[in-house]
């Protein structure tokens, strides 16, 4: 759909139309947030919880949580803020969550956190509740994550971190690949 959407500092969930160029829906986190994504069919929605403003430090970090991201009236077609539900919510993590990502087939979520690891979650969905299942942790960096990818089929991942590494991991076990060229085809 022509539409994204975005979290902040300012613990709000902002849905925006690239046709009208405005916000269309906003919703209450309660919690400071860096990152978010949608999962491939477009009906959940990941957000990576936690941050820092200033030299306090924020609760609610580490926190991943779901999201039904529906947020129209089937009905009316009209905003309804009401219509985005909170489905999971796991806390693995001891520091913020610096970037999510959704396997191609849904399945699999990662979370890259500023305590230096990658959790790799579970998600089973069954259209009305959601759970996250913790499968491995992937701790093989010596800085906050900054950026997480996941392989077109979902089996590989590479990460880097503020320490400029990047490194490869196999999905399933969450061990790491040392050599690139296993995954250059």
């Amino acid at each position: 759909l022509p539409e994204f959407c975005t979290v902040g500092d300012d613990k709000t969930l902002r849905f925006f139309s690239l046709r009208d160029k405005n916000v269309t829906a906003s919703v209450s986190l309660g919690i400071i947030s860096r990152t978010c994504v949608y999962n491939p069919s477009g009906d959940l929605l990941a957000i990576g919880c936690g941050g820092r403003v200033g030299k306090g430090k924020e609760a609610g970090g580490g926190v991943v949580r779901i999201y039904k991201a529906t947020w129209k009236d089937p009905n009316t077609n009209e905003a309804n803020p009401e219509l985005v539900i909170k489905l999971a919510e796991r806390k693995d993590a001891k520091e913020w969550i610096s970037d999510v990502k959704f396997s191609v087939d849904g399945r699999t979520l990662v979370a890259g956190a500023h305590d230096c690891k990658i959790y790799i979650y579970e998600v089973v969905y069954d259209g009305t509740t959601c759970t996250l299942n913790l499968k491995s942790t992937f701790s093989k960096h010596n800085s906050v994550i900054n950026h997480v990818d996941l392989s077109a089929d979902g089996r590989f991942m590479q990460s880097n971190c503020s320490a400029y590494e990047l490194l490869f991991c196999d999905v399933g076990t969450g061990k790491q690949i040392t050599s690139a060229s296993e995954l250059k085809d």
